[in-house]
This record gives structure tokens, C-alpha cells and sequence, in this order.
């Protein structure tokens, strides 16, 4: 299998990604081809490339599969506006959903990490490979499904941010009923002290500044010091906590309107008091540090900032808008539909009008010859026969071309344009008219890592050439050529920071889908040519000066990986086994990387890959690459986590069927052996 967020390779059954701890779907069976537009649900042909009544790019839609159902581990779970276009759209837009960077609790930078082996849980300190691990308890799992926690495993913070405090989980159970782990969770001091127990039944929790834990059980959320517990909401949806562990932010559902109210608390306060921030919600978005907070409610966008009194930004927004929010500036790009009715006839140049006004029904008396008396046969009057049927060939061809005119006038066809504006400064300023629906109906809007940018197609301001009226046989010859040469012509541009371009690539290259990386002022995306499937890697300028300036960067090119320090990685001539050479700024550096095992190091040009990787045993040797530059960091790796470019845990030689491998820390020049026979890592 392989993990749908990380691209993670693992055994078949599990639950959770061992590398990412991402939910791991359960598929069903596929949804049937069907003959109908996904954006207006009109019929359309099979084969076709574009709908006839709303002139949607039928060939751009991504290829899905229907999850039959989904598990959401702890933190993971959180709902976002549904601001697509179009019912394709629509939902894809229910299923993304911004997770926002929660705070991570302590770590092995603060000196610690947690582990399961055993049937137990124990701790050690990575940097000090000699001190003995603690064990904080001897049966912390009792699950016989072996598919839960193995691997690395997110979403349960079990250090203290200032590491004074460690969790540990015991009667680790899966519910299939719910679809969700519950565990019993207890918190120490120290190893010498007793665990003291926090609760049972917990489903998801969190760690605070102050070393509280503010958790869920049974949908209702609580907070407890480690001696008395609060409650502080019940039936909960989802609830978060800020980056820096004092305000938490949960969410309660009406089931009569199915809208959501929001809700803070200040725990770090004395006297914690809960605030109702909103209420009739029906989808939201919220940065990591939760000051900006955007909402749909009443057919209006609004935003909450800093916890102050809700604002209106926008009215009659979430009936087909998409937006781009940008939380580092507190602004962002949204599409406003602008239909355009157009009626066919205006899309033809009539060419035979003035020959067809002045054509009449041939009368056969007119056609009429005198033929000369033959041998026996007398002179007579007769018809001539070709002349009279060419002729009447003409007058009929003239009378389809008459029902052909009814039609086109009749036939009306909706064209999907989009006007894209920017919300500054308490207004919104128009960026684009004419924009496509495709844009947003596949996706092409993507929030970048300092200030979102917004890569968009918009029509051509050259006018189309009409096809003849004598050329064409049925409407949908109109139409068909009509949005054809509509994509074809049109101009692929860039947005961000109000600041706009056209982006100089070949005319028949087209952006591949949310495929981009962003060093600082440098976008890389991803051209794709019909019938290739190699595709041109380009970078676009976003500086201030060059802005909108386009640099074709390589060739050939199969997959982006990342960039950063003024390095951009990617992949050449994948092959069947998902292996390929790895480039970097157009130099080879490495071959035979797996695709699916590279990552970035975050605020680094680091890229961490690996190599040499064996399919059957599930692992293989893991290199950090910066430039052409190469430090090999272990050989037998199955996964690892990232703390920063010089700690980095690992597991090696883990045995998928045993769900056991050797625990090991990278500090930047050796790979340390921490404990062997692990089953699960706790890495947040």
C-alpha cells in the first residue's frame, strides 16, 4: 500500500501510515464512468472533451476513488469551507481539509522520546545513547489487532513542551465501532514518581504551555492539572489547540440546520472562560496561531481576528466562489462567478446568408426542354431532369442549412467565467475578469508557504475565428470548436500580493494540478504536454522587481519533490519498481531514489531520500542530499521523522509482519542505537 499524503510504501491492513500517521483509506468499490458533466450535469457524449453546455474541460478531471470509510486519528480531523466550483469541485472541496500546524509536544529536541515495545511504553533521551530507557508501563497495549500503532505514529503529543512531563498510554484499544483508538493516559514528573492517571477513554488530547491536558472522551472535551479535571464542552466535533498551547479552539454541530458553532478558551487564564465566537456556521478555515479565523454564514464570508467581534468581508460568497487564503497577511483570492449566455448563431460567420435569401424552391416548368422529333418518337416537351435535380440538391442543402440556422438560434449555451479578486486592506480589488471554471474546478489554486499565489487560465482577448456556416453539419460542431480553441488560446497566468503576470509558457503546455514547490520568491510548477508524460519544469520570479518572470528550468522532467536554499529537486525516468533519478538544478545526483521515500528538511535545502531500497524487506539506505552533496545517514532504514537536519529518529530492518525494528538517532554525524524491537514511535 502506499500512504495518500506521504506516499509512504507499507503492508496492506494497516490503519494508519507508519511514516506520517495519515488515516489510511478503505476502498471500495470504483464509481461507475458515467455520461455526464461533473461541473453542470448536463449530458455530455462519451469521449468527449468538453461539455456542450457549460464547456467544462472534460479531460482535466483527476481520477478518484470512493473511500468507503475513513479513519481520522487524533488532531487530524478538521473541517474547511467548501468554496469549489462546480459539483466536481464541491466535492473535492469537502474532502480537503487545511490542518493547521498543531503545537508539538516537546520531543526528542527537548531530550525525549516515547515508544511501545514490548507491550509496554518506554522513554529514552536520543542524545545520550548510553543512559538506560525508563519504562513508564509494562501493558500499555492489549489490542489484539495488530494493525494499530506501529511505525511512527502522530497526533498524540506525550512529552511537555518544556520536557518535565511525560504521558504514557495504557489499555491502547481500537474501536470499530467508532472507528477510533481509546487509551487510558497518565503523566509523571519524573521516573522516580507514581503515574498519576488522567483519564480512560480518551480519544485525542493535547498538551498546554502550563503542562495541562485538555482532552476528549465520549465527544465531551476536558481539562485536566493531572489532579482535578474540568469540563469544558460536550459534544464536540473538533477541537485544536494554538502553537503556543494556551488557547483551545473547538467546534459544536446543530443537527437541525447542520451548521457548527465556534468556540475559545483561554486555559492559560486564571479563570478560564469560554467564549462562543460564532454561531450558523458552515465551513471555516483558521491559521495556525488561530488569530484569523474565516466563516461561512448566511451566504457571507467573514473573519474573526484576534478574537475580536466577527467581521463581514464578503456578501453572497459560497455559491460557487473559490478562495486562496493567506493568514501571513491576512488576506486572500477568492473567484466570483460571472456567467456568460451566449447564443451559438453568434459563434458562426453565415456564409451562404445572401446565396440562401435569394434561393427559391425550383419549379419543374421551368426546367422544362423541347426535344426534336426522333425516327418514330415526335417532338416534345420534357424536363430536364439533371439541371431540375441539382439544382433542387441545392434547395434542399439550403433547407437543412435554414434548420440548422433555427437551431443555432434556439440553442443558447452557458459559458462558466470567473472574475478573481483580491481581498486588501478592507476591500476587494479585481485582479482577472474572464476567467475559466476549469482553474478552479481542478484545483489550480494553491496557498504558498509565506503569501498565497493563485495560478490561473483567463481568455484570450483575441477574437476567435468563426467557423462556416457551409462547414458545419450539427450545434455541436459549434461548440465543440468554440471551447476548444476557447483553452487552447487561452492565457495561463500568476497572482500574489495583488501583483499579476502572464506567464510565458508554450501554447500548448497546460499546469499540471496542485504540483508546485516555493523557495522564498522562487515558484516551480510543473507543464505537462498532451500524449507526454514527461513534463518542463519552470520557476516563476515573485519578487518584486521580476515579477511574473518565467525561467525554463529542465526537461523530461516525471516528479517535483521540493526546493529550498536555492535548490529544486525532482525526478527523471521513474520506472516500474517507482525508482528514479534524482536531479537537482538540472544535475543528476543520485540515481535509483524512491519516489514515494523523499522529504524535504523543513527551513532547509535538505532533502532526505532513500536509495538502494528493497521492496520485499520494506526498506533501504537513507541519504541526505544538499546540492550534489551527499551524507549517508543509515543503511536499512524503513521509516523515519524528522526533527530538524540534525535529528532525525529511525527505524531499521522493521519487520512489517512482527511490527518490530531497531530504534535509532541521528544527531547529525552517526546513527545511534536507542532500543531494539520497537514497535511504535510517538513523534509529535
Amino acid at each position: 500500500m502506499k500512504c495518500s499524503k506521504c506516499k509512504a510504501e507499507f503492508e496492506d491492513g494497516s490503519l494508519f501510515c507508519p511514516e506520517c500517521g495519515n488515516p489510511v483509506e478503505s476502498k471500495g468499490d470504483a464509481v461507475p464512468e458515467t455520461n455526464f458533466c461533473p461541473n453542470c450535469g448536463s449530458t455530455v457524449t462519451a469521449g468527449s472533451a468538453f461539455c456542450e453546455s457549460c464547456g467544462f474541460k472534460l479531460g482535466d478531471m483527476p481520477e478518484t476513488e470512493t473511500s468507503a470509510a475513513q479513519v481520522s486519528p487524533p488532531g487530524k480531523n478538521k473541517r474547511s469551507l467548501m468554496l469549489g466550483i462546480g459539483a466536481a469541485a464541491a466535492a473535492v472541496a469537502a474532502a480537503a481539509l487545511l490542518v493547521p500546524a498543531l503545537r508539538s509536544g516537546g520531543g526528542a529536541k527537548n531530550g525525549g522520546v516515547m515508544y511501545l515495545k514490548d507491550g509496554g511504553m518506554y522513554g529514552a533521551a536520543p542524545d545520550k545513547p548510553g543512559k538506560k530507557a525508563v519504562e513508564y508501563s509494562y501493558d500499555s497495549y492489549r489490542n489484539s489487532d495488530e494493525r494499530v500503532m506501529r511505525g511512527f505514529v502522530s497526533g498524540f503529543p506525550l512529552l511537555s513542551p518544556d520536557g518535565k512531563y511525560q504521558f504514557y498510554m495504557e489499555d491502547i484499544e481500537w474501536d470499530d465501532s467508532a472507528y477510533q483508538i481509546s487509551y487510558t493516559l497518565y503523566g509523571k514528573k519524573s521516573q522516580k514518581d507514581e503515574g498519576v492517571k488522567i483519564d480512560s477513554r480518551i480519544t485525542q488530547h493535547e498538551l498546554t504551555a502550563d503542562n495541562q491536558v485538555v482532552y476528549v472522551k465520549d465527544k465531551n472535551l476536558y481539562i485536566s492539572d493531572r489532579e482535578d479535571k474540568e469540563k469544558l464542552a460536550s459534544d464536540i466535533e473538533d477541537f485544536c489547540m494554538d502553537k503556543a498551547g494556551k488557547i483551545v479552539f473547538w467546534t459544536t454541530r446543530d443537527p437541525d440546520d447542520d451548521t457548527e458553532a465556534l468556540y475559545i478558551c483561554d486555559v492559560s487564564a486564571k479563570e478560564m472562560e469560554k467564549t462562543k465566537l460564532c454561531a450558523g456556521v458552515e465551513g471555516f478555515e483558521y491559521s495556525s496561531d488561530l488569530t484569523s479565523i474565516y466563516f461561512l454564514k448566511n451566504e457571507a464570508l467573514y473573519r474573526i481576528k484576534d478574537f475580536q467581534k466577527e467581521e463581514k468581508i464578503l456578501n453572497g460568497y459560497g455559491d460557487g466562489e473559490e478562495g486562496s487564503f493567506d493568514f501571513v497577511n491576512n488576506t486572500l483570492y477568492f473567484f466570483e462567478p460571472e456567467p456568460m449566455e451566449i447564443a451559438v448563431i453568434d459563434l458562426v460567420e453565415d456564409d451562404m446568408a445572401i446565396a440562401d435569401a435569394e434561393m427559391t424552391e425550383p419549379n419543374a416548368k421551368d426546367y422544362q426542354i423541347t426535344e426534336a422529333a426522333n425516327g418514330w418518337v415526335p417532338e416534345r416537351t420534357v424536363i430536364d431532369r439533371d439541371r431540375y435535380d441539382a439544382d433542387y440538391e441545392k434547395y434542399r442543402k439550403k433547407l437543412q442549412r435554414d434548420r440548422l440556422r433555427e437551431k443555432l438560434r434556439e440553442y443558447r449555451i452557458t459559458l462558466d467565467l470567473y472574475s478573481l479578486y483580491y481581498y486588501v486592506d478592507g476591500e476587494k480589488q479585481l485582479i482577472a475578469e474572464n476567467c475559466l471554471s476549469s482553474i478552479a474546478g481542478n484545483n489550480r489554486i494553491n496557498a504558498g508557504d509565506a503569501a498565497a499565489f493563485v495560478a490561473y487560465s483567463k481568455c484570450s482577448d483575441t477574437a476567435q475565428t468563426k467557423p462556416m456556416l457551409s462547414q458545419i453539419d450539427d450545434v455541436s460542431d459549434v461548440t465543440s470548436e468554440y471551447y476548444k480553441k476557447l483553452y487552447e488560446t487561452a492565457e495561463t497566468c500568476i497572482s500574489s500580493g495583488g501583483k499579476t503576470a502572464v506567464l510565458e509558457i508554450g501554447e500548448e503546455e497546460q499546469l499540471m494540478h496542485d504540483t508546485y514547490a516555493l523557495d522564498k520568491e522562487q515558484l516551480y510548477l510543473l507543464a505537462a504536454l498532451d500524449g507526454k508524460d514527461a513534463c518542463i519544469l519552470y520557476s516563476v520570479d515573485l519578487s518584486e522587481k521580476s515579477f511574473g518572470m518565467v525561467q525554463m528550468r529542465d526537461e523530461d522532467v516525471e516528479e517535483l519533490v521540493g526546493a529550498g536554499n536555492g535548490c529544486v529537486y525532482y525526478f527523471k525516468d521513474i520506472t516500474d519498481r517507482m525508482t528514479g533519478d534524482l536531479y537537482c538544478n538540472k544535475k543528476m545526483v543520485q540515481p535509483d531514489v524512491s519516489i514515494y521515500r523523499s522529504e524535504m528538511v523543513p527551513e532547509s535545502g535538505a532533502l532526505v531520500c532513500m536509495t538502494d531500497y528493497d521492496n520485499r524487506k520494506d526498506y533501504g539506505t537513507l541519504v541526505m542530499m544538499e546540492g550534489s552533496e551527499k551524507t549517508k545517514i543509515a543503511d536499512d532504514v524503513s521509516y523515519w521523522h524528522i526533527m530538524d537536519k540534525d535529528a532525525i529518529l529511525l527505524l531499521t530492518e522493521y519487520n512489517n509482519d512482527r511490527a518490530r525494528g531497531d530504534l535509532r538517532y541521528y544527531n547529525g554525524k552517526a546513527a545511534e542505537t536507542i532500543d531494539v524491537d520497537v514497535r511504535a514511535v510517538f513523534c509529535d
